[in-house]
């Protein structure tokens, strides 16, 4: 976790959300243009010499950042997307196949953040080592990625090899099968539910598409008939939540040359926001 080294002047809540963060900057961003006088003594406690004209949306965030007492809107990000997985890795820990479906419905990236900056533990990880077979054929039908390890013995500790090493057949076995499974034709899931997600990219809209993407793993390999793949339609549509969830789970390998670097560009404005 990021520590705090600026004097806070609010209070982050128990279970942070950064949705609501970047709610609360562009409000932030409104009031101080507003005149709101409030908004423009909070701008002035954390950002010097900041004027209406000038004052844009990451000048909000770096002021929210600072009255939450950090020195810096990533660090805060970094903070709370922290904090979140180590919600998750514990509704895993515990069994609670509802808390993680919620976790994950929300923020379906989740499924494969790293435990910590020096902890590359993933869910999938937490579950297999708890020999919790229902927990891991859920986190596998939301893109867990059983193959990767963690430093330095990748290999040897990705999920998949723990799981045959150590003799959890059944566990081993529903990690297997649910891999085979994402290399079903996407149309086998429901003409409905791909024409859910063609419209959800036609509308741009992220929530929708990470929702039905973490659901069914198996959309985000799809081709269309043209050759095309969510990561082409991500880069195309500028979606950068898209984007960097397809990237972080190696669908890189489907777009090539021009679409992969615009995938990429757009992916870093998700980092960046």
């Amino acid at each position: 976790m990021s520590p705090r080294t600026h004097p806070p002047t609010r209070t982050l809540p128990g279970h942070p959300d950064l949705e609501q963060l970047k709610r609360q900057a562009k409000e932030l961003l409104n009031a101080f243009a507003a005149g709101d006088p409030r908004a423009v003594e909070e701008v002035h406690a954390h950002y010097h010499d900041a004027g209406a004209d000038r004052f844009a949306l990451h000048h909000a965030q770096l002021v929210l950042a600072r009255a939450y007492g950090f020195e810096s809107w990533p660090k805060l990000k970094t903070f709370v997307e922290g904090a979140t997985v180590a919600h998750l890795h514990e509704a895993v820990r515990a069994g609670d196949l509802d808390g993680v479906r919620r976790l994950l419905a929300a923020r379906p990236e989740l499924v494969n953040f790293d435990r910590a900056e020096n902890d590359e533990h993933k869910a999938l990880h937490v579950a297999v080592l708890h020999q919790q077979p229902a927990m891991v054929r859920l986190l596998m039908q939301r893109g867990a990625d059983a193959r990767c390890g963690i430093w330095p013995h990748r290999v040897a500790t990705g999920a998949l090899t723990i799981a045959e090493e150590r003799g959890y057949d059944a566990i081993a076995a529903i990690i297997t099968e649910e891999e085979r499974r994402r290399h079903r034709p996407a149309a086998a899931l429901g003409e409905r539910t791909l024409a859910e997600l063609i419209a959800a990219f036609d509308a741009g809209d992220e929530d929708a598409i990470l929702a039905i993407v973490g659901a069914h793993p198996d959309f985000a390999g799809m081709r269309s008939a043209d050759g095309y793949t969510p990561l082409h339609w991500a880069a195309a549509r500028a979606l950068p939540r898209v984007a960097a969830f397809l990237l972080e789970r190696g669908f890189a390998d489907t777009a090539m040359g021009l679409q992969l670097r615009v995938a990429r560009r757009v992916a870093r404005q998700a980092e960046a926001t």
